[in-house]
């Protein structure tokens, strides 16, 4: 990346995503081959696993470490839901073929329709993700992917290690019912799986226990 503050060129929608997503993230699950050994903008090397499965993001996200799922087949389901009941940050890029809804699953959406849409809103996601706790779907439509390239802004590294921050950084817990659970500040990618800290994570309930963890979560929680 250059120190430019802003850099230009001409990028597909998947070289744009892959070349955030490698920018950012500590680890990806990607059909696409990976760009190579090159580290992230924090000096981390990035860790990929090829597939369309999302279990392998999702580990490393509750182990603290930020992560980003690129699929367009397997289907969005019971591994998402999951995902936002236990508060996992993490963004998943899915590609699609026309407009499609996401009912049911309770994370939250943003599309893009262009390039510099795909730069732009694959870092604001995670930048969402990880102040709300709440899993994001990138939505990215396919007939653009490999298309013409098309002119983009790129954010410079220093932009985006401010902008973003690093996964096992701390900060100001932006909410009254995050400061109950962590305090004042808080990793901003906690680490719920933790061998030095073992907790109970995700434990089956009983329909009126669950009724009583989805109230209280629609009440003081994204």
């Amino acid at each position: 990346m250059q120190s430019k503050e802003i850099h230009k060129a001409k990028l597909t929608g998947k070289e744009a995503l892959g070349f955030i997503e490698h920018a950012i993230c500590d680890g990806i699950v990607s059909p696409f081959t990976p760009p190579g050994n090159e580290l992230n903008v924090f000096g981390r090397p990035v860790t990929y696993h090829t597939s369309d499965n999302p279990d392998f993001a999702i580990g490393l996200a509750i182990s603290g470490r930020r992560s980003g799922i690129i699929q367009n087949k397997t289907p969005l389901g019971d591994q998402l839901r999951m995902a936002v009941r236990q508060q996992v940050p993490l963004v998943v890029h899915r590609l699609i073929n026309g407009v499609i809804g996401l009912p049911g699953s309770k994370a939250f959406g943003i599309v893009s329709s262009t390039v510099q849409e795909v730069v732009d809103f694959s870092i604001i996601a995670h930048k969402i993700s990880e102040l709300s706790l709440v899993p994001g779907i990138h939505l990215i439509d396919n007939a653009f992917l490999d298309g013409n390239p098309q002119e983009v802004s790129l954010p410079s590294k220093s932009n985006l290690v401010n902008f973003i921050g690093e996964a096992d950084g701390t900060f100001d817990t932006p909410t009254p019912a995050q400061k109950i659970v962590f305090g004042k500040d808080r990793k901003r990618i906690p680490a719920w799986y933790d061998l030095d800290l073992p907790s109970q994570l995700g434990q089956e309930k009983d329909r009126y226990a669950y009724s009583l963890e989805l109230a209280s979560k629609n009440e003081f929680v994204y």
